[in-house]
C-alpha cells in the first residue's frame, strides 16, 4: 500500500486479504490527483458494499 509504484497499489488494492476496515481507514489518506488509484479503490468498495458517508 505505501509502494511509489501505482501498479503494485492497485493489485494491493484489489487483494481480498485487505479487509473492510484498511478500506475504511484509507479513505482518509486518498489523493485526489491519483484518478486511476481512487477508481479501484471505489469499485473495491462498491464489492465490498462499504457506504463511506
Amino acid at each position: 500500500m505505501n509502494s511509489e509504484n501505482m501498479i503494485i497499489r492497485i493489485f494491493a488494492i484489489l487483494d481480498r486479504r485487505v479487509g473492510k476496515r484498511r478500506l475504511i481507514n484509507m479513505y482518509r489518506t486518498l489523493n485526489p490527483k491519483e484518478k486511476v488509484f481512487n477508481l479501484f479503490y471505489s469499485i473495491r468498495i462498491n464489492a465490498e458494499g462499504i457506504s463511506l458517508n
